[in-house]
């Protein structure tokens, strides 16, 4: 296995560490190299771990450095991928600012460029691989999420990965596809049955972090991934909080609370009304006797509670 596979391979695990030091040793054999069969790969394998690690500004920027260098002389089956990896940082960035408007207009204007760009490389070609034609579908899918994103499109992206015989972008594309579901009040017992799927294929595939989102959603959603009950916060914590006597919903707000979010942000966390948040957060406040969340956010740190982590 080649050093760029091995830290693909290592990021979709969870394995940060390991994948920077193959990527890096990737990059390293490849440096002065301008052609896509060496760049894009390695490309794809940086992109994916700065992806892993939060950094969704790091990944659009390697990206767009890939292909600025291979502008003219792109290969589509070696950097078919970057560009839904690319799509997928700028929708993760709009995400962490849902309020800037003109941000979420030029990334998708920026989005939208990207899959003309791929479409025109594959239209060059006499019979797309399905691992192109996934990798398409992907982007497309990936552009709905700058916007509202559509269940119908992330369930043709999971279908072609399937056939590509990529088992964990099938899950990623599950995984997208109940977040839409339930973002639109869809179908939850479908948006389950997607996120159990996607789940076992997780950690059938040894592949933590995708597993621990499908996990976080599943909690957000309060819906249960299998059959057993999943696993409830800190018991520490839960003690702690037992004297202020605050609801099982309640629990899932505090830790959003305590992180910063709005109570617009919160709401969209919890797949709840901005109505509902606000009147969650209220009680929380006066149950704590504090008037501000930054009091409780100091409180819930005292007692112990696990806040979700904000990516800066």
């Amino acid at each position: 296995m080649t050093s760029w596979a091995r830290g693909l391979l290592a990021a979709q695990r969870g394995q940060l560490e390991a994948a920077r030091a193959d990527i890096a040793h990737a990059g390293a054999l490849v440096s002065g190299m301008g052609a896509a069969q060496w760049l894009g790969p390695q490309a794809v394998a940086r992109a994916t771990l700065e992806l892993m690690s939060g950094r969704a500004e790091d990944a659009a920027t390697t990206v767009r450095g890939t292909l600025d260098v291979l502008a003219g002389s792109q290969v589509v089956f070696y950097t078919d991928r970057l560009y839904d990896l690319a799509v997928r940082a700028l929708a993760d960035l709009v995400a962490l600012a849902p309020g800037d408007r003109d941000l979420r207009t030029r990334h998708e204007a920026t989005a939208r460029v990207l899959l003309a760009r791929v479409d025109g490389l594959i239209a060059q070609l006499a019979a797309p691989s399905p691992y192109v034609q996934a990798s398409r579908s992907a982007c497309a899918a990936e552009l709905t999420r700058i916007g509202a994103s559509d269940p119908l499109a992330w369930e043709a992206a999971e279908s072609i990965w399937r056939k590509a015989g990529d088992d964990h972008q099938a899950a990623y594309a599950q995984w997208r596809r109940a977040e839409a579901l339930l973002a639109r009040a869809g179908d939850r017992p479908e948006a389950r049955d997607l996120l159990r799927a996607a789940h076992a294929t997780a950690v059938r595939l040894g592949a933590p972090p995708l597993a621990g989102e499908l996990q976080a959603l599943a909690r957000r959603a309060r819906l249960e991934l299998s059959h057993d009950a999943m696993p409830s916060p800190p018991g520490h914590a839960r003690v702690a909080l037992e004297p202020f006597d605050l609801t099982p919903r309640e629990h899932d707000v505090l830790p959003l609370l305590a992180a910063g979010y709005t109570n617009r942000e919160i709401a969209g966390e919890l797949f709840i009304s901005d109505k509902t948040a606000s009147v969650h957060v209220s009680r929380i406040l006066s149950k704590l006797g504090v008037r501000k969340g930054a009091q409780a956010a100091a409180t819930a740190h005292r007692l112990g509670v696990t806040t979700t982590h904000r990516d800066a």
